[in-house]
């Protein structure tokens, strides 16, 4: 006969201490079967109950948070931050849909919902202050970047010196990325962070030098089995 999970109401199979797989890991981090739930309600009801919070001190959301360390929470079956909720809860809804949540004290990613903290900006100004906060994740800070700072703006010289076509297929070869992604850099949709400038012509004019320059050799960009028909 199949054994179910002790705890009252759970019908899943018990998997070990007579406790289904997810009360048992409950029992494991928090000590009891049912450690860490949250009632249904319980953070709508927590917003509530500091929407007229006074104190100057960051307000840490004590629920789930993202990948980012936002908060988060469920409202009407949809998922949102909790510093977007928050916001709206103490200044209304957002001017537009492309209004975001900004934090003046730059610990959103903290789970910081302090309603005192919080304003609707433009991305672009919401830019700004991650700016001047140095919160903002671009380039390299980004932990699924490919590419370091060093490596983006070798690429952007390239393209400065007319890289196209099959010489980007080559190019995203060497550095281990798709060729969209040197596409994306050449036109600075992607780390347009990174400024680079080409001064003057290569006094060879020739690509094959600007490599060599690059630290590359043709061995280098022909490696991975390209097979283009036109040479550096």
């Amino acid at each position: 006969m199949k054994q179910v999970c002790s705890v009252e109401g759970c019908e899943k199979s018990a998997r070990a201490r007579g406790l289904c797989k997810n009360h048992y890991g409950r029992l494991h981090t928090h000590g009891d079967p049912l450690g860490g739930r949250v009632t249904f309600g319980e953070p709508l009801a927590w917003i509530e109950a500091h929407v007229d919070h006074q104190g100057d001190a960051c307000l840490t959301w004590p629920f789930g948070h993202d990948g980012r360390g936002y908060g988060g929470i469920v409202v009407n079956g949809q998922k949102t931050g909790a510093h977007r909720y928050m916001c709206g809860r103490v200044h209304g809804p957002a001017p537009t849909s492309k209004h975001q949540s900004a934090h003046n004290c730059g610990r959103g990613h903290l789970g910081c919902v302090n309603p005192r903290h919080l304003s609707w900006k433009t991305p672009k100004e919401n830019e700004a202050d991650k700016i001047f906060h140095g919160t903002l994740q671009q380039g390299e800070l980004i932990h699924h970047a490919k590419l370091t700072t060093a490596e983006v703006h070798a690429i952007k010289m390239f393209g400065e010196w007319g890289f196209h076509g099959w010489e980007i297929v080559a190019l995203a070869r060497v550095y281990g990325v798709h060729r969209k992604t040197i596409g994306q850099i050449f036109s600075g949709k992607n780390w347009k962070h990174v400024q680079t400038q080409v001064d003057s012509v290569h006094p060879t004019g020739g690509r094959r030098k600007l490599v060599e320059d690059r630290g590359l050799t043709a061995d280098d960009i022909w490696d991975g089995g390209y097979t283009g028909e036109q040479p550096l």
